[in-house]
């Protein structure tokens, strides 16, 4: 399958995330219910926090290191995607200990998103 059209059918199914625990945040910039996958070239927000996901043909299984998944199909592997790093500010923090990572939160390789209250 070209990527692009994976990327595109997970979009619309969503995907089942093998251990999906820890996923999720509260809110805030984004949808918190979407995870930034990459497949070549390309990067989608998919939905696999929600309750269409559940229901997806599509699985994935993420390896020890965190930084790859295999999806499959019904069983079947299909691809296999890469996710974003933890980006190295999450370790820091402002002046006062506000910890970065609750004033911005990095979604993709390059989408940087923050909310203001």
């Amino acid at each position: 399958m070209i990527a692009s059209d994976l990327l595109a059918q997970l979009q619309c199914h969503g995907v089942r995330w093998q251990g999906a625990e820890g996923l999720s945040r509260k809110g805030g910039a984004g949808p918190s219910d979407h995870k930034a996958l990459s497949l070549g070239a390309h990067t989608a927000m998919v939905p696999m926090l929600n309750r269409a996901s559940l229901d997806s043909p599509y699985s994935a299984e993420p390896d020890a290191t965190g930084g790859q998944a295999l999806i499959f199909r019904e069983g079947l592997q299909v691809g296999q995607v890469q996710l974003p790093g933890v980006p190295n500010f999450y370790s820091l923090s402002t002046e006062d200990g506000t910890p970065y990572w609750k004033i911005a939160t990095l979604h993709s390789k390059d989408v940087l998103a923050t909310t203001v209250r």
